[in-house]
């Protein structure tokens, strides 16, 4: 990504058009919206992965992530 989250996010975009379950997917586009600071999109992202995979350990510490930089 090299810092280009948002060209990234178009990427992923697309990709989840074709694959909408994809949880490596979802953790980057996830991971790239909190890196520019939307937190709101961000949460919506890791909601999706919760309900595919409840028991992502990834997911589970970009959420404690995402509350603690919203504080």
């Amino acid at each position: 990504m090299k810092g280009k989250y948002r060209t990234a996010i178009s990427y992923f975009e697309k990709s989840l058009e074709i694959a909408t379950h994809d949880v490596e997917v979802l953790i980057l586009e996830a991971n790239s919206y909190f890196r520019l600071g939307n937190f709101t999109k961000a949460i919506g992202c890791c909601d999706k992965i919760k309900e595919i995979d409840p028991k992502n350990k990834a997911v589970k510490e970009l959420s404690e992530k995402i509350e603690s930089a919203k504080k």
